[in-house]
């Protein structure tokens, strides 16, 4: 009789204990709660950083002639089309010396021009009195000859003409510095009055007069901390946004990812290009740019806000 008596006793208590907690539980839950819908959309997961606009392709500007600059036509910032003068080399001395080595070609030209005209009207009369039978033939045939020579001459002191006319105009054409190419000058080196020597470009030799960037070719440079770096693949799609388009949004893309990381200040970030697809006059290399790399996306999934999900471990709940 006493043991039943002791359950039931033992029930109630625990029945009392559960009734405490619950009323507890319950005085203890927010009164003002915020009922939010389901919805179904898209979600995606976004990496955000910040990096720099550059060019992909930089060319340096170098003279095939050493000189002072006489002439600067373009400053940091200008945009330039391929075949734009960009700078003019001192060019007064080959000048001189062309005009004096041409004159001299012409005033040679002009006498053996004159000895040409004399054979060829020589000839000319000679050929009547020959048609008439009053010189010979021995007398006729050293005419001609002559006269051929003479011609022979004129032809090649005009062909030396014409060659030190056009070796004049080339060399001349290295004394005019122009741009290879569409794009924007990033550096200027060297400005008017300052003496330069020669150098090619893609050569070490020379001086740098100014560099050039190719303007259809951008990418943002970023640094990306190694938290998030193994998150980020190459052909990843990229948001981009500048301050100087306000509301803009460039299309852009992952083009490479540094394999080697560099630690500053005890941070270690890896270096990420992002291509841009779009780019525009707007866009110019030094900007500071805003990215957001989509590491993923998700369509037609259920959503909530994210300050409506809790978690407990590793047990997540609305």
């Amino acid at each position: 009789m006493k043991k039943p008596l002791i359950i039931i006793v033992l029930l109630v208590i625990a029945a009392l204990f559960l009734y405490i907690s619950l009323r507890d539980r319950k005085d203890q839950m927010p009164t003002n709660l915020l009922t939010i819908e389901v919805k179904e959309g898209n979600i995606e997961e976004a990496i955000y950083e910040t990096g720099i606009v550059e060019p992909v392709k930089k060319v340096e500007i170098k003279s095939k002639i050493g000189g002072e600059i006489a002439r600067s036509s373009v400053a940091v910032g200008d945009r330039v089309n391929k075949g734009d003068v960009l700078a003019l080399i001192d060019s007064r001395r080959i000048s001189l010396e062309r005009d004096r080595e041409l004159k001299e070609a012409e005033y040679t030209m002009l006498e053996i021009n004159s000895v040409y005209l004399h054979s060829k009207d020589k000839l000319g009369r000679n050929q009547r009195l020959f048609e008439k039978k009053m010189i010979n033939a021995q007398e006729f045939e050293d005419l001609k000859k002559e006269h051929d020579v003479a011609l022979v001459k004129i032809q090649a002191a005009l062909k030396k003409w014409e060659l030190l006319t056009k070796e004049y105009e080339e060399r001349l054409n290295d004394y005019v510095i122009t741009s290879p190419l569409d794009g924007i000058v990033i550096e200027k080196s060297a400005d008017e009055g300052e003496v330069v020597s020669a150098g090619t470009v893609g050569t070490k030799e020379g001086s740098v007069i100014m560099v050039i960037a190719d303007k259809r070719r951008l990418v943002v440079r970023s640094k990306i901390n190694e938290t998030n770096i193994n998150r980020i693949k190459t052909g990843q799609p990229v948001r981009i946004h500048v301050d100087a388009a306000p509301g803009k949004v460039y299309d852009g893309k992952v083009m490479k990812i540094s394999n080697i990381g560099k630690a500053e200040h005890n941070v270690v970030t890896f270096e990420v290009l992002t291509g841009i697809n779009d780019a525009d006059n707007q866009l110019k290399p030094g900007m500071t740019a805003r990215i957001d790399v989509i590491a993923g996306r998700k369509e037609n999934v259920l959503m909530v806000p994210v300050n409506a999900v809790y978690a407990e471990g590793e047990t997540r709940f609305v």
